[in-house]
């Protein structure tokens, strides 16, 4: 990970890990709320490539009645350079876990699996209906998505990847 003040300032705006984290708790807490169980880690992986890539967030169907699944067969073109995608976010994806896990949002049970802290999140300044907050509304989607679509393998085979 290249040291904070090195880092080119759009990515440093974009990927910093306040808002990444941000993406995996509001995830995290949707798919507990949905199915009533810790959020799988490995999981977090494919959630910033998902959430942070604009076209296949656009793409996202409206509702979860649409099947992860079927969704995918119907998009495949989302699935081109997503192991790369995936690759790429890896370090930002832990930065935001670290960052989560410094200010005790998350913490991880026995099976290392994400567990949501109760705590009071201060009030953000979005501009309603932006992108940041797009991304936070589809990281909500996505991981009541999550809930319904299987095991962590599962999702990871329709993706055609491998944890």
């Amino acid at each position: 990970m290249q040291i904070w003040e090195e880092r080119p300032i759009t990515t440093a705006n974009l990927l910093n890990p306040a808002f990444c984290g941000e993406i995996i708790r509001r995830c995290a807490k949707s798919y507990s709320d949905e199915i009533h169980k810790p959020f799988p880690f490995v999981l977090t992986f494919i959630l910033l490539p998902i959430v942070l890539h604009k076209a296949t967030r656009e793409s996202l169907p409206r509702s979860i009645r649409k099947s992860l699944h079927a969704w995918l067969e119907e998009n495949p073109s989302v699935k081109i350079g997503f192991a790369a995608r995936c690759q790429q976010m890896i370090p930002f994806t832990k930065e935001a876990l670290a960052f989560l896990l410094k200010h005790k949002a998350i913490k991880f049970d026995e099976k290392g699996n994400i567990l949501i802290s109760s705590f009071r999140k201060k009030g953000m300044n979005c501009i309603e209906g932006g992108e940041i907050n797009e991304c936070f509304n589809k990281s909500e989607f996505t991981g009541k998505w999550f809930a319904k679509s299987g095991t962590s393998y599962t999702i990871y085979s329709f993706w055609g990847i491998k944890p």
